[in-house]
């Protein structure tokens, strides 16, 4: 006799830890979590099967679907709740594992379309620095011309002046010289013409002012270093005046004593 108790309560505790070795499989793998023992719990407390067991364990386990608003799609017909999403660890699993993948694709487009952005980007700069640098290159070219433009037109413009210049005599060009010509300009003038003509100009200046003036033309001769500046000084000796014609009385005396013995 207790031999066999000995025996059942073997065969028991050998029931027991099976069961507990299945449970705790169950809870590694996900296959029975808590909803699934309430709904275990109910079965065992309650005898028959309650009505729709399926719907109602479906809704347990996935929520999502039966509480969806009621502005969302409809659900397909013929497809129970059941089958709206993963049931099982692996299935929740590869659906998780799913799930990744497409955020990760997500993320590398939109990684793909930054990256066109920034090389859309870097073209558009280095074509705005191209169109910048022609820019640049055209208006240099327009200032180049500009200014050759102008010079040509002031050579004309002085050639046409000095010529004349040339048909005029040395006191009209002294007034000339004169302000409001200022002194550079006179310089510029009298050190192109040929050394004796500027000096007969240069001769005209007599007065006070006109020294002053002739003496501001010399200092921009001198520091352009033309030839002119070395022409005479600025106070040149006057030309003799002409005698006066003697009264004939004397003139008649005085030939009457040349001939006097």
């Amino acid at each position: 006799m207790k031999k066999l108790f000995t025996f059942i309560m073997m065969i028991v505790l050998l029931n027991l830890f099976a069961a507990a070795g299945l449970v705790g499989y169950l809870l590694a793998t996900g296959r029975l979590d808590k909803p699934k023992a309430l709904v275990i719990s109910d079965l065992l407390r309650h005898p028959g099967t309650p009505k729709d067991l399926r719907t109602q364990v479906a809704e347990i386990l996935m929520p999502g679907p039966a509480t969806a608003p009621a502005t969302g799609p409809a659900s397909r017909p013929g497809v129970s709740l059941a089958e709206a999403g993963p049931a099982t660890a692996e299935e929740r699993i590869d659906f998780a594992r799913q799930a990744m993948e497409q955020e990760r694709l997500r993320l590398d487009a939109e990684r793909q379309n930054l990256r066109h952005e920034h090389e859309l980007l870097e073209r558009l700069q280095a074509k705005i620095d191209a169109d910048r640098k022609r820019v640049d290159e055209d208006k240099k070219t327009f200032d180049a011309s500009v200014s050759q433009t102008t010079a040509k037109g002031n050579e004309e413009a002085f050639t046409r002046t000095m010529a004349l210049y040339d048909e005029l005599k040395p006191k009209q060009l002294k007034d000339l010289f004169m302000p409001p010509t200022s002194a550079e300009e006179a310089a510029k003038y009298l050190g192109a013409m040929e050394p004796e003509r500027a000096a007969k100009i240069i001769s005209e200046f007599k007065t006070e002012s006109e020294k002053q003036q002739i003496g501001l033309v010399l200092k921009r001769l001198r520091e352009t270093g033309t030839s002119a500046a070395s022409a005479p000084p600025t106070t040149p000796a006057a030309p003799s005046a002409p005698a006066s014609p003697a009264p004939a009385s004397a003139t008649g005396s005085n030939a009457k004593g040349a001939v006097a013995p």
